[in-house]
């Protein structure tokens, strides 16, 4: 029997995309569009981090994300280094984009998830996606 009580089935790319999601719209202060650019501002982060490539699109992305207020809003990954050669898109990338959810999938056995009743709904969706056949 395998007992998880922490991790999901996403990777941390889109765990860490749901869950400034969710402290956005949880803050209740967030517009629609406002959380729109967040998340717009985090995938044009993510594919520099990912690819290396993009680097005068994600520079121009930040200096107009810094002005914002969920701009490094606790929470959430809405922040970035402002240097192509920062260390912080290496170790990142190295973990950031690791597909979990072969590795559950591929159990032949029970499998216990535990969650807790203060997890995040991002938590949740995490969970449904991981443990879906």
């Amino acid at each position: 029997m395998v007992i998880a009580a922490s991790g999901g089935g996403l990777s941390p790319e889109e765990q860490e995309l749901l869950d400034s999601e969710d402290q956005l719209r949880t803050d209740g202060r967030f517009s629609d569009d406002a959380i729109a650019a967040a998340l717009a501002f985090q995938a044009v982060k993510n594919r520099y981090m990912k690819t290396k490539e993009g680097w005068d699109e994600y520079a121009a992305s930040r200096r107009n994300a810094l002005g914002k207020a969920w701009f490094a809003y606790p929470g959430t990954d809405l922040s970035g280094p402002e240097r192509p050669n920062d260390r912080t898109w290496t170790s990142y990338a190295l973990i950031y984009f690791y597909n979990p959810s072969a590795a559950p999938r591929a159990l032949r056995c029970p499998f216990l998830a535990l969650f807790g009743a203060l997890d995040t709904r991002a938590m949740w969706i995490d969970a449904l996606r991981c443990c879906r056949a």
